[in-house]
């Protein structure tokens, strides 16, 4: 937009009118988002999932190191494993450089809520999420039809209630 001198002030204010307006229309959506994943996968009954990741409370910690392991293959045996399954390099520091993104976002949560002297329950870690990680749940990455072992199809019904199921797959991904 091109602006007359002096009008900048002005377009500066417009700006942040409308981004106050909007700011809680985002927070709802994004709560919105988050809770209702949240709940359709601890449930929904996700057959395919069983053997890979938990779909109980503690769902938010399994997921994503299902991916990572989907992502990067983890099955080095010069790794050793920390009580926890964590894999370890020889001076007993984690291996963190073969991570999912979601994975790292999950930690970096964790160890805000620990900074805050809380333990990271699934709930805190949960609400701490940013909604681009849960926008990141629409991506085809956690669509598996074959097996279905991870998010879609199938929580679609759940997730987004009214969604037209012939549409599948079709529009819920808005990135590649």
């Amino acid at each position: 937009m091109k602006l007359k001198p002096g009008e900048e002030l002005g377009w500066y204010n417009w700006k942040k009118a409308v981004s106050a307006t909007m700011q809680p229309l985002m927070h709802c959506l994004e709560v919105t988002l988050r809770n209702a994943i949240d709940y359709s996968i601890r449930h929904a009954r996700l057959p395919g999932a069983a053997g890979h990741w938990r779909t109980d409370t503690n769902w938010i910690f399994d997921l994503p190191r299902y991916i990572g392991e989907k992502t990067w293959i983890r099955q080095n045996k010069r790794y050793k494993t920390d009580a926890r399954g964590q894999k370890l390099m020889h001076h007993g520091k984690p291996v963190y450089d073969r991570t999912a993104w979601e994975e790292d976002c999950i930690r970096k949560v964790s160890k805000r809520i620990r900074a805050a002297g809380k333990a990271p329950t699934a709930e805190r870690v949960i609400s701490g999420l940013d909604f681009g990680f849960w926008t990141n749940f629409l991506t085809k990455n956690y669509d598996e039809p074959r097996n279905r072992s991870l998010l879609w199809p199938q929580l679609l019904p759940s997730v987004f209630p009214g969604y037209p199921p012939s549409r599948a797959g079709k529009e819920i991904y808005p990135y590649p």
